[in-house]
C-alpha cells in the first residue's frame, strides 16, 4: 500500500514539479533584475522592493496557479487517472497527492522568491555607499507587503495567512485539475484564484488577516473534500453489479 502511494505522489510530482521548477527560477531572475533597475532610482530602501517586483511576484504566483490547474488535463488522449488505476489508487487519493505535490511547488516558487530578494539585498548591504544595514531590511520586511508575506518574522497571523493561501492553492489547483479531466469548471478553483488576489490587498489589520487566513483554510478543506465525482463512482458500480449479474447469467 506504501508503495503504490509513493508511486502516486511521484508521478503527481513528476508532472509539476520541472514546471514549477523554471518558473521559479525565472520568476527569480526577474526579480533580481527588477531589484537591481529600482535601486538606482527608489527614494529608500523599502522602496525598492514596492511596485514592480512586487507585482511581479504576484503575477509568477498566478502563473504557476494556472499551469498547476492544468497539469492533470489530459493530453494528447493520455489521460492521467488510468495510470493512478494502474496503481490500484483511488482518484480521490491520487488528486490528494496532486494537492500536496502542488503545494510544494507553492513552497519551491515562495522559496526561490525570497532567496532572490535576500541575496539582491545582502549585495545592496555591501556597497559603502548607500546607508543601510541589516535594520534596513527588518523594517522592510514589515514595511512592504510582499516582502513581508515571504519574511513575515514575528508576524504569525501573516504566517497562517501565507500557509493558509498556499495550502488553499495546492488543494483548489488539483480541484480544477480534478474536474477539467471530466470536462468540468471547478468553481473552487476559480473562486481560490479572486479571494487570494483579492484578499491579499485588503488584509491590513490582524484581524482582517486572521478572517482571511481561516477562510483560505476553509477553501482548502472545501476543495479537499469536492474532490468526489458521485456520478461516475455510481456509473462505476452500476457496471460493476451488471458485469456480476452476467457472470451469474452465464
Amino acid at each position: 500500500m506504501k508503495n503504490r502511494h509513493l508511486s502516486a505522489f511521484m508521478l503527481a510530482a513528476r508532472n509539476v514539479v520541472y514546471k514549477a521548477l523554471a518558473l521559479s527560477l525565472a520568476a527569480a531572475v526577474v526579480q533580481l533584475a527588477l531589484l537591481f533597475w529600482q535601486s538606482g532610482s527608489a527614494s529608500d530602501f523599502q522602496a525598492i522592493f514596492d511596485v514592480w517586483p512586487d507585482r511581479a511576484y504576484y503575477l509568477g504566483a498566478a502563473v504557476l496557479y494556472a499551469l498547476l490547474w492544468r497539469s492533470g488535463v489530459p493530453k494528447g488522449g493520455v489521460n492521467p487517472d488510468y495510470s493512478y488505476r494502474r496503481l490500484r489508487v483511488s482518484e480521490t487519493g491520487a488528486a490528494l497527492w496532486q494537492a500536496l505535490a502542488n503545494v510544494l511547488c507553492f513552497v519551491v516558487y515562495q522559496g526561490f522568491i525570497l532567496a532572490a530578494r535576500l541575496g539582491f539585498a545582502a549585495i545592496y548591504m555591501k556597497n559603502p555607499t548607500v546607508p543601510v544595514n541589516e535594520m534596513s531590511l527588518f523594517f522592510a520586511a514589515y514595511g512592504n507587503r510582499g516582502l513581508h508575506y515571504l519574511l513575515p518574522l514575528e508576524d504569525w497571523a501573516t504566517l497562517l495567512l501565507v500557509t493558509g493561501y498556499i495550502l488553499a492553492a495546492g488543494a483548489a489547483t488539483a480541484h480544477g485539475s480534478f474536474w477539467a479531466r471530466r470536462g468540468k469548471v471547478s468553481g473552487f478553483a476559480v473562486m481560490t484564484l479572486v479571494f487570494i488576489l483579492g484578499s491579499g490587498l485588503i488584509a491590513n489589520d490582524r484581524t482582517a488577516v486572521v478572517v482571511c487566513a481561516v477562510m483560505a483554510l476553509a477553501l482548502c478543506a472545501g476543495s479537499c473534500i469536492g474532490l468526489v465525482d458521485r456520478a461516475q463512482d455510481e456509473r462505476e458500480s452500476n457496471g460493476a453489479q451488471d458485469g456480476g449479474a452476467d457472470g451469474a447469467k452465464i
